[in-house]
């Protein structure tokens, strides 16, 4: 065997530093465009709904093409997750490896999402752990901000760094609102008896349990439930479903009410109780929220709706005719892109890609360990809750203390003819 000098030896040292140094560059420097996910039920019963949200998303990214990163200039690559699980709803195994894979499949620098409350609740504290932020244009459930409004140690079980390194927000309002403009209107109808049912998940049963606050605050009664539906057997059909729907019918149908609320998803099964009502003869009013008020509800009812007084669902945010110019220019624009209108949701989700835009471009990116991207989060969503004045599309709004929108704008929608009609716009607060 020859000998390796020593001078050989410092040689090869010296060559092996020389390639290291370019590979440690390499690493920080590798970063060639920036990524953004969102996750929503793309393939679920909400898919139309969804699928509008995931195009405005990446309308707003195409539009842009590009953004500005501690000084470099990346282009914008969109990559949309699907949450929806077996039972055709989104699924909580799905959406813990949709926020997994975003960090460790995607290197992604922010979570535009989720449209279920339920989802939310699964996604942010996996995103919490490495300063992801999170934005939404659907979460309605108040206990994933709010102090108080929610149930045991919410908001706070869903952060688990702690209240000050909270990662999560959304450009919706809530249900605290929401529910009370719901009660209001049903007082104006002469409704004095209710009957209530949810679809047992975050979202619907908060709203169900808010609005018989809210019903009974207004002068009403609650005459049956909340009750809470199996949705998973009602979707899989046959006669067990059949009998679950029928049940709840005759449970809501015994207080005699003059309104049935429902608190969910179009998703979830509530056309089938809906039917079972007016197989028996009910001619009252039904209301939901903003998980009913879609295009998609309506294709479902079996009769138009026309055995009963009146459908209604409220709505979080701006209604669609109600945008602003900024706004309405959009939704042309929208039309052009996609050969078809905007969901109600979509406006939201391009001005979350939008307040998404503007935090990267203002992050102020500390130096130190980590990739460009694992630094660049945390700078971003100190950026994105300092959101104050944004005047997109949407009109003038800030984020609060909660990182939740100031915007408190409900709308009441009725069902005319194969969709929900805008018929009053009112203040949440």
């Amino acid at each position: 065997m020859k000998r390796i000098s020593y001078r050989k030896l410092m040689w090869v040292a010296l060559i092996l530093l020389l390639l290291l140094v370019p590979a440690c560059n390499a690493q920080e420097g590798r970063l060639t465009e920036v990524a953004i996910c969102s996750s929503l039920p793309l393939a679920g019963g909400s898919n139309a709904r969804a699928v509008s949200m995931s195009n405005a998303i990446e309308m707003a990214l195409a539009e842009q093409g590009e953004v500005t990163l501690n000084g470099q200039r990346y282009p914008l690559r969109y990559v949309p997750l699907d949450d929806t699980g077996p039972s055709g709803s989104w699924d909580t195994a799905q959406e813990a490896a949709n926020a997994r894979a975003a960090i460790a499949d995607h290197d992604c620098l922010v979570y535009i999402g989720t449209y279920n409350s339920g989802a939310a609740k699964i996604a942010i504290p996996i995103l919490n752990a490495v300063q992801m932020p999170m934005i939404s244009p659907g979460n309605t459930y108040p206990g994933l901000t709010k102090p108080g409004t929610g149930i045991g140690d919410e908001p706070w079980i869903y952060y688990p760094l702690g209240p000050e390194l909270r990662n999560y927000c959304r450009v919706v309002p809530t249900d605290e609102l929401q529910t009370p403009a719901a009660a209001r209107f049903a007082a104006q109808l002469g409704v004095t008896r209710v009957g209530i049912f949810h679809d047992t998940e975050l979202y619907g049963e908060g709203l169900a349990q808010l609005f018989a606050a809210d019903a009974v605050a207004n002068g009403m009664t609650v005459v049956s439930g909340p009750i809470g539906i199996n949705w998973r057997r009602i979707l899989e059909g046959g006669s067990l479903g059949s009998q679950e729907a029928r049940q709840a019918a005759e449970t809501l149908l015994e207080g005699d009410p003059e309104l049935v609320y429902f608190g969910g998803t179009t998703s979830h099964g509530p056309m089938a109780i809906y039917n079972e009502l007016l197989d028996r003869g009910y001619t009252g009013y039904f209301m939901g929220a903003d998980g009913i008020a879609e295009r998609g509800f309506v294709s479902e009812l079996s009769d138009g709706g026309q055995r009963s007084a009146g459908i209604y669902a409220t709505l979080v945010g701006t209604p669609l005719d109600e945008l602003p110019t900024a706004g309405q220019t959009w939704r042309e624009r929208y039309g052009q892109r996609y050969g078809a209108q905007p969901d109600a949701f979509a406006a939201p989700s391009y001005e979350a890609a939008l307040v998404t835009l503007r935090a990267i471009e203002a992050a102020q990116i500390a130096e130190g360990e980590g990739t460009l991207i694992e630094r660049a989060r945390p700078a971003v969503l100190a950026a994105m809750r300092q959101t104050a004045n944004f005047d997109g599309i949407l009109g003038p709004w800030s984020f609060d203390a909660n990182c939740d929108t100031t915007s408190s704008t409900i709308s009441i929608n009725q069902v005319q003819g194969d969709d929900f009609v805008l018929i009053d716009t009112v203040s949440g607060e």
